[in-house]
């Protein structure tokens, strides 16, 4: 059999960065999910292997100036990645990945592009990448990692700047 096309999952973070109440930056990175994440969506919608479906997502942020491996687990990426802390943002867990209501979805499988998840920095630090993993629990590395992603560039964050994370899946 001649396979012309291969299909996959693609992840894309969108990052708004508002100062003031003003859009100061605004930036698109594109990752594929982490082998965690696939194993999941295989298990659950194709294998029949008794995957426990994940109710609720949630969005973070890290510190560390790394690309995440495609071995990358819920379990190291707190590590690894640097997720930011309650001392770096005022959020007392983690926000909900909420996806869109509507179709309304640009294209993607899934968006929250309707209800982004929203971080208020309360220290100056950098921010250099996102993820997206199923415990709500800020600094906990446990549950599935979904997906994750280094930003092309830092970017530079003062307190009370507020950030703004959606997460798009689709099958390309």
């Amino acid at each position: 059999m001649n396979v012309d096309s291969k299909m996959g999952w693609i992840g894309v973070f969108t990052l708004k960065h508002f100062r003031d109440g003003e859009l100061i930056g605004e930036d698109k990175y594109e990752n594929k999910l982490v082998d965690e994440g696939k194993d999941y969506l295989v298990g659950l919608s194709l294998n029949n292997d008794g995957t426990a479906k994940v109710d609720t997502w949630y969005a973070t942020l890290y510190t560390t100036n790394i690309t995440p491996d495609d071995d990358e687990t819920a379990a190291s990426a707190v590590g690894d990645l640097g997720e930011v802390t309650g001392s770096e943002v005022t959020n007392g867990t983690r926000p909900q990945w909420v996806p869109n209501t509507s179709v309304a979805n640009n294209g993607a499988l899934s968006s929250n592009s309707e209800d982004p998840a929203l971080f208020t920095m309360n220290a100056s630090v950098t921010i250099h990448g996102a993820y997206i993993v199923s415990t709500n629990v800020i600094g906990v590395g446990s549950g599935t990692l979904l997906a994750a992603s280094k930003f092309g560039t830092g970017r530079a964050v003062l307190s009370a700047d507020v950030l703004q994370l959606t997460y798009n899946i689709l099958l390309a």
